[in-house]
């Protein structure tokens, strides 16, 4: 008698994602639209079943249609779809409050990330105030009114 392994279970948040927007957009979304609707991605406590689940937020509390007992709201993701853009959020079965993901690999991150900061920095020194520049160009104003008022005397004159 040979031992065989069972295929391990294995569980990323790429194509859980991709399965639950296929589903969503599969199925009429007239009550993805109702305010405080979230999808909810319920896993058991063995961790070898998922079900998707409807639940509707309430003041930090998602109480989900088919399970007993209400969960605290700690993370809701945003799950784009075709359609629309809904709420998500992942319970497990002995946890009270939804779960949070953590991203290990931030390298893909990181070029976005510093993006931003530079446009940041860039806006913060375009917005900051030098007294200097101000009196610089006030005293540029008032030389050149004083030289285009000379000119205009003169043309006047002239025309006279």
């Amino acid at each position: 008698m040979s031992k065989t392994k069972n295929a391990a279970l294995n569980i990323d948040g790429q194509s859980i994602s991709k399965s639950i927007t296929s589903i969503i957009d599969s199925i009429k979304y007239r009550k993805y639209a109702k305010e405080g609707f979230v999808t909810v991605i319920y896993i058991n406590s063995e961790n070898n079943n998922i079900k998707l689940l409807d639940g509707k937020i309430d003041d930090q509390i998602i109480s989900i249609r088919g399970v007993d007992g209400s969960f605290l709201v700690d993370k809701v993701y945003m799950l784009p779809t075709k359609k629309l853009v809904t709420k998500c959020a992942i319970i497990k079965e002995n946890c009270n409050a939804t779960l949070d993901i953590d991203h290990t690999d931030l390298s893909a991150l990181t070029p976005a990330l510093l993006d931003k900061y530079t446009n940041i920095k860039l806006m913060e020194e375009f917005n900051s105030f030098n007294m200097g520049q101000v009196m610089l160009g006030v005293a540029i104003g008032v030389v050149l009114g004083l030289i285009g008022g000379m000119i205009m005397i003169m043309a006047y004159n002239s025309l006279l």
